[in-house]
């Protein structure tokens, strides 16, 4: 099975060449092949969607603990 580093640094070249391997632009195709292997990674592994948030509506309707009771000084 291939490396995850290793399917960035194929896609990385294959950006390489596709710009007619023009150099100094390694950190940006790494970057880019990154984004695109974790995107396609994830979508594979069935992360594409996040967990449902709980509504911001719900939140507030929670009753906060009663504050507790001081005690006057004598």
């Amino acid at each position: 099975m291939e490396s995850l580093q290793d399917k960035i640094a194929k896609r990385a070249y294959e950006l390489f060449q596709a710009r007619g391997g023009q150099h100094g632009y390694h950190i940006d195709d790494w970057v880019q092949a990154e984004k695109e292997v974790l995107k396609s990674t994830a979508a594979h592994a069935g992360q594409a969607k996040p967990a449902p948030k709980t509504p911001p509506a719900a939140a507030s309707k929670a009753t906060p603990a009663p504050a507790p009771a001081l005690r006057k000084r004598r």
